[in-house]
């Protein structure tokens, strides 16, 4: 956990940028890139759920996708994990504006990849993505 001093500090740069932002709309967004200097600063990235219905609604899900693993035969599980898996990848990074389109995926976790940089470089992200969730 940081000093006091060094969150005063961070607060204050913020604080800084903040107040030097222009006060007209612009054509496009403010260049924030100088804003978060360590991830600490985003923190908390909980939302505030003071009802708790956030929570109520998390542990129903986890809870219902507990039973529906649990009632699948090992056989369809272990059948329908891997397309997960890359749709998980396929979305994921669709999501950051990298499109792999999940036969792509595919060929890269077999070890096929495009001869084009870009798509291959796309690739490479997509399998590093599932190889990590196994």
């Amino acid at each position: 956990m940081p000093s006091l001093a060094v969150v005063k500090n961070e607060l204050a740069h913020m604080i800084n940028i903040v107040r030097n932002l222009p006060r007209k709309p612009r054509d496009r967004p403010p260049d924030l890139s100088s804003f978060w200097e360590h991830p600490r600063q985003m923190e908390p990235l909980w939302p505030v759920d003071a009802n708790r219905s956030l929570w109520d609604k998390a542990v129903v899900l986890i809870r219902e996708s507990a039973a529906l693993g649990a009632a699948l035969h090992p056989l369809t599980r272990d059948g329908v994990l891997p397309m997960l898996r890359t749709m998980n990848s396929y979305y994921s990074n669709l999501i950051e504006g990298h499109v792999t389109l999940p036969r792509d995926i595919e060929r890269a976790l077999a070890g096929d990849y495009s001869r084009e940089p870009v798509k291959r470089a796309l690739q490479q992200e997509a399998a590093a993505h599932v190889e990590l969730e196994v």
